[in-house]
């Protein structure tokens, strides 16, 4: 309830005691009107109103952090209109006792007093229902007529019921939407509803490159929301990084939308969906931060602190939530003055060949311009012309600093012209390479049966099914894995090996002039598994896709003045890994030797798990034991091909002690000479990282950071 009073004057000369100004009739109708509008214009519940000669009562349903605003605008909009009907050189007092006598010459007053009576909120029926009777019965109380009924009849329709002014507002959208929305890629809609995809990129900001509905559903849901209502979704992060995601992080940028965010990373909610999620929130608040969490969902009952960025540091461009103090230092190495996308030429994806166990060969025997391989496709050896083979790696070959050696080739139908490559015709392969035309024959069916028949024509049934990454690739190179847990980089300085889609490829741009190696140290740095953790897409287990888009805009400093420092630890590195990989490789050739398996004309060498290629990270009695689940498992499996009448497994036979005392004594030598290599790499390692930081002009804060983040 307000209640405001005329200001008081005082003629200190002639009259020590007030002269109250009190409304007259048209003063009356005009503020009650004023009034009226600014009810109406602002859809005020007003549930009782009195203008007594000299003040007036409101009773408004209302928020109480809203009525200064309210009275405010009544204040200065009824002072306007009055003031400019009001005479003020000549007036009478209409209710005062000397109605007739003229008032003096006097400058302009405000018409109200500067304060109002302080708000008393109605918490109970009684005090509302007294409340009511105090405002309407006013008049009475002060001995003033009724109000005429023009005045009255404002005031009635200015006026709601109890119910009326107090039921629940309504201005339009839902207080919540929750949910887990459909996750569908624009390549499934096309399938089935292209229609909709014109509508929906013609509709929606979010349709942006090939989005997914989801980033719709988004956009739609916080439309559909009232002011005071929210959003909230559980659904994949990838839009937070992706080149979808461009439309629908504009448009939360513009609106200011989202709320916060819960950040899964890798771990996994939903138990039968492969889906990387996050809980994302958004309202209509007026905002000028993003609040976030990265957070394991088991974590979420424990209290936590929010980190936050600003949106003045977002953009359309990828969302990589951190905390201040990693986006500062992320920012320190956004200071370099090149990217990889400036110093490196190409980024290449590998050999897609739509049939690698036909395509894959494994080098038994070298005879010349002839080698006996293994074919997986045919589980056994064959003869072909090296002249139709290109050096092969696989994902699992590539790893930090690895020197490269390699026992796979690929078939490789194309013919190589200024390094561009040109497909054989099968008439080519037969004349010049019979025994690769023998092989291609044997498995012509399964070849032109890919991809639902695609190659089933003369001209490409014997080709790789995609064109990416057989140009171009015989240069030096730098290699990664496309999915790693850490920077797994090494050097191709020849330019002799072709590889798969699971390995990147970077070429250098002639016009840096600096040996390769100075970049593959950076590459490989903490600094860089740094960048990519905070900018890229982590993967179960806390691996990391190291795919182009995440590469290119990785900073790169200029040349310093000495980068030999660089260069020298990293041929060092990769001759400590050289000779590391001698002695373990030596292990397990011993290891695929001595327990080979008798197939039809040959052997096949023995399958080593994961454990076995890294023996020296066991003690003997875990290698012993991961041995013999080996030589169980090859046993188990294979036939005896060389005999069509022994079809029953092989048998397995058991080490004997002075077998396990051999190998032991064996295994702890070559352990030995392992783990201290080992150590030499570690050390060079950490010596590589001081001198990446101080390219980067990092101090000992955001050294921490990065070290922090890089355990």
């Amino acid at each position: 309830m307000k209640k405001y009073k005329v200001r008081e004057r005082r003629d200190a000369d002639t009259n020590p005691y007030p002269n109250v100004i009190y409304f007259t009739q048209e003063d009356d109708l005009l503020i009650t009107q004023t009034i009226a509008d600014i009810v109406k214009e602002d859809a005020l519940n007003l549930l009782a109103y009195n203008i007594c000669a000299d003040h007036i009562h409101l009773l408004i349903a209302c928020d109480i952090e809203e009525i200064p605003s309210i009275m405010q605008k009544i204040k200065a909009i009824t002072a306007k209109e009055v003031n400019k009907t009001r005479e003020h050189t000549t007036a009478t007092r209409e209710h005062a006792p000397l109605a007739n006598a003229p008032l003096e010459n006097k400058k302009r007053k405000p018409l109200w007093t500067q304060k109002y009576s302080a708000p008393k909120e109605v918490t109970t029926q009684e005090q509302l229902d007294n409340t009511l009777r105090y405002i309407q019965n006013n008049r009475q109380k002060h001995e003033l007529p009724p109000h005429i009924n023009t005045l009255q009849t404002i005031i009635d329709n200015m006026c709601v019921s109890v119910d009326k002014a107090l039921e629940p507002e309504y201005t339009g959208g839902f207080d919540v939407v929750i949910g887990n929305p459909p996750y569908v890629r624009k390549q499934g809609l096309m399938e089935h509803y292209p229609e909709m995809c014109a509508f929906y990129e013609t509709n929606y900001q979010s349709a942006t490159a090939n989005y997914d509905i989801y980033a719709l559903f988004m956009e739609r849901s916080f439309d559909l929301i009232n002011p005071k209502g929210i959003v909230s979704y559980i659904l994949p992060h990838k839009f937070l990084i992706t080149d979808f995601g461009v439309g629908i992080r504009q448009f939360f940028k513009e609106k200011k939308a989202v709320e916060s965010i819960l950040h899964f990373g890798s771990e996994m909610v939903f138990a039968d969906a492969s889906t990387y999620t996050c809980i994302i929130n958004l309202d209509k608040s007026k905002k000028e931060s993003v609040h976030f969490k990265k957070i394991n969902p088991h974590e979420l009952a424990t209290p936590f602190e929010w980190d936050y960025m600003l949106y003045d540091k977002l953009s359309e461009q990828n969302w990589d939530l951190q905390s201040q103090k990693v986006f500062d230092t992320i920012d320190t190495l956004k200071q370099q003055p090149y990217t990889v996308d400036d110093v490196f030429d190409r980024i290449f994806q590998g050999i897609a060949s739509g049939g690698d166990k036909f395509f894959t060969l494994e080098k038994i025997k070298n005879k010349g311009e002839i080698g006996l391989f293994y074919s997986e496709m045919l589980d056994k050896n064959i003869e072909i012309e090296f002249g139709i083979l290109k050096p092969f790696l696989k994902g699992n070959q590539i790893s930090k600093y690895e020197n490269i050696s390699n026992t796979l080739y690929t078939l490789f139908p194309y013919k190589l012209e200024n390094n561009k490559a040109k497909p054989y015709n099968f008439d080519q392969i037969e004349k010049e390479f019979p025994l690769a035309a023998q092989y291609y024959r044997k498995n012509e069916t399964f070849l032109r049966g890919r991809e639902k028949g695609r190659f089933n024509n003369d001209e490409e049934w014997f080709l790789f099914s995609r064109k990416q990454g057989i140009t171009g690739v015989e240069s030096p190179k730098i290699m990664t894995q496309e999915i790693s847990l850490g920077c797994n980089m090494t050097f191709d300085e020849k330019g002799e090996f072709y590889h798969p889609t699971t390995i990147y490829s970077f070429v250098k741009n002639e016009k840096f002039k600096v040996d390769d190696k100075f970049y593959l140290g950076i590459l490989n740095s903490k600094v860089m598994w740094f960048f990519l953790k905070n900018t890229g897409t982590e993967l179960r287990g806390g691996y990391f896709r190291f795919k182009t888009n995440y590469l290119k805009p990785f900073p790169l400093p200029a040349i310093p003045e000495n980068p030999d420092l660089i260069i020298d630890n990293v041929n060092n590195i990769l001759t400590l890994n050289k000779n590391l990989q001698q002695v373990t490789q030596a292990f397990t050739a011993l290891l695929q030797s001595k327990f080979s398996i008798p197939i039809h004309k040959g052997f096949k060498p023995l399958v080593l798990s994961k454990k076995l290629q890294n023996w020296h990270e066991l003690d003997f009695a875990e290698f012993l034991k991961e041995l013999e689940k080996a030589r169980k498992k090859a046993a188990k499996d294979t036939s005896r091909e060389h005999d069509p009448l022994a079809n029953a497994p092989l048998a397995y036979q058991k080490l004997t002690l002075s077998e396990e005392a051999e190998w032991m004594q064996y295994f702890n030598e070559q352990k030995q000479k392992a783990v201290e290599l080992k150590a030499e790499i570690d050390k060079t390692d950490q010596d590589i990282d001081q001198m990446v930081y101080e390219l980067y002009g990092l101090n000992q804060e955001e050294i921490a950071i990065v070290e922090d983040f890089t355990k």
